[in-house]
């Protein structure tokens, strides 16, 4: 039941009345004159037509059957789009992920990762840990041959031999302090 105001008198009154209990005017002539409005409960059990003529109230819901169809449609060609997308998407990135550890792990360019590049990369690895050592050696060479390095290992052989003797200090300690003394020295003499 929904409450209309009469256009007699301007009272309220039900919308199933016969007639308007204040003044006695027709409520069906009321209705028809009315704008169409539909109610409807939440959560929706019962759904109440107020006004408009019977053609306009199935206009309304054949209009509305249609726009929900619609809507229906649209929600589902949007998730299908976004299945798709989504599909497309992890796709493309699997493929790029193996061309990009093709690329990079393929040493024979044979088109394939497999035991012949493994090998590769340790021999270029072994290849790469001796050069490095060489050149480790060879800066340790050079490093050996300045005075500085002379005077901080003699340094270190006076300590060690004289903490040697001394049990609370160590012979590693004594090494220690005797490199330090010979760089001092080396570095003070300049």
């Amino acid at each position: 039941m929904a409450m209309i105001t009469c256009t007699e008198c301007g009272k309220s009154i039900s919308d199933k009345a016969a007639t308007c209990v204040n003044c006695g005017a027709p409520v069906a002539a009321m209705l028809s004159s009315l704008p169409l409005l539909v109610a409807i409960e939440d959560p929706p059990k019962e759904v109440t037509v107020v006004g408009g003529s019977p053609e306009r109230v199935v206009q309304a819901i054949r209009a509305a059957k249609r726009s929900a169809a619609r809507a229906g449609k649209a929600v589902k060609s949007a998730a299908a789009a976004a299945g798709t997308a989504a599909t497309e998407a992890a796709t493309t990135a699997t493929r790029t992920a193996k061309t990009i550890g093709t690329s990079v792990l393929d040493q024979n360019g044979d088109g394939k990762v497999d035991q012949d590049d493994i090998r590769i990369m340790t021999e270029k690895g072994t290849q790469v840990a001796k050069k490095g050592a060489e050149e480790a050696g060879r800066v340790a060479q050079e490093a050996a041959k300045s005075d500085l390095a002379k005077d901080a290992a003699a340094g270190a052989v006076i300590g060690g031999a004289i903490a040697s003797v001394l049990p609370v200090v160590g012979t590693a300690a004594g090494a220690a302090v005797g490199a330090v003394v010979g760089v001092a020295k080396s570095l003070t003499r300049k």
